[in-house]
């Protein structure tokens, strides 16, 4: 029995000496106690194989890894859509009464601002090369054509904040160029140009004129706003990792994130360019301007 358990120990011996000298210690037991080796069997066959395997898995997990292979793959979504910029904006047009009984017809402050806006130089050709540009992002793109007439006045304080309310945050600002006003004879004529936005940061664009008409005590106003709402539609990117061994799929992981997006070569003045043609094309269909001041390039803007 015990030289039987002796040759077992030799042979496993070689499959690692924390499991050989395991079964030397049992087997000097039962000589000591006379217990019946039957009975340690189970035990030390476990033990035995026990310490095998802690000695063979790293070898195994190693080779298997060798075997395996993985594959990864990116894919890139662009959100939002391609907006349609020959699409004519939005437009508005209204009229606030002041509280004065005299009627007027507002043409002075009317015609004053077809001619300002007949002076205002553009890049037709530049604009629309940008406008090709920008129909391959895909945007959140919203334009807007506000145009108020003001009619009835008498106080210039009164009709600069009602002008004001029309412009949001940027109410103060148009206010205090606007109360810089000094007409020089009984009948004159005042035209404001502004730009607000001018950067690809803020995500919209303002561009207007005002036009403030003096007939004695009398005021009449005119505002043109052109505005762009824009923001540039994020990417999607999603990964996915796909694990094989001997060339069969055991597992795969997926994940996603976002990516902002550029406009590439389209720099703020060419923007701005943009905007202002748009703006004064969408003026000129609703005849609030005659002529459009075309340049042959950005550098006569």
């Amino acid at each position: 029995m015990f030289a039987c358990f002796r040759r077992d120990s030799v042979k496993k011996r070689s499959m690692g000496n924390e499991a050989s000298q395991f079964i030397e210690v049992v087997v000097d037991t039962v000589k000591e106690t006379g217990s019946t080796v039957v009975d340690e069997t189970s035990n030390i066959l476990d033990k035995c194989t026990s310490a095998v395997e802690e000695s063979i898995v790293p070898t195994l997990t190693t080779a298997v890894e060798a075997m395996g292979s993985s594959s990864t793959k990116y894919e890139h979504e662009q959100e939002g859509f391609q907006p349609d910029l020959e699409r004519s904006p939005s437009y508005f047009r209204s009229i606030e009464h002041g509280k004065s009984t005299w009627i007027g017809n507002n043409l002075s402050s009317l015609n004053r601002l077809d001619s300002a806006l007949s002076e205002v130089r553009v890049c037709q050709k530049n604009a629309e090369g940008i406008g090709r540009t920008l129909q391959a992002n895909f945007l959140s793109w919203a334009e807007t054509c506000n145009v108020k007439d003001y009619i009835g006045f008498t106080d210039l304080h009164t009709l600069v904040d009602k002008i004001g309310d029309e412009y949001g945050d940027k109410k103060r600002e148009i206010q205090q160029k606007l109360r810089g006003i000094q007409f020089c004879k009984e009948l004159d004529v005042k035209v404001f140009e502004f730009t607000f936005g001018e950067d690809f940061c803020s995500g919209q664009i303002q561009f207007g004129m005002i036009a403030i008409s003096t007939s004695g005590i009398q005021l009449e106003a005119v505002s043109c706003l052109y505005q762009l709402d824009f923001t540039l539609a994020p990417v999607k990117v999603t990964k996915e990792t796909k694990k094989y061994f001997l060339g069969l799929e055991i597992g795969s992981s997926t994940s996603t994130w976002h990516e902002g997006a550029q406009l590439g070569h389209v720099t703020q003045r060419e923007l701005l360019n943009f905007c202002r043609y748009k703006a004064l094309r969408e003026f000129q269909n609703k005849h609030l301007v005659t002529s459009i001041n075309s340049v042959p390039s950005l550098e006569y803007v």
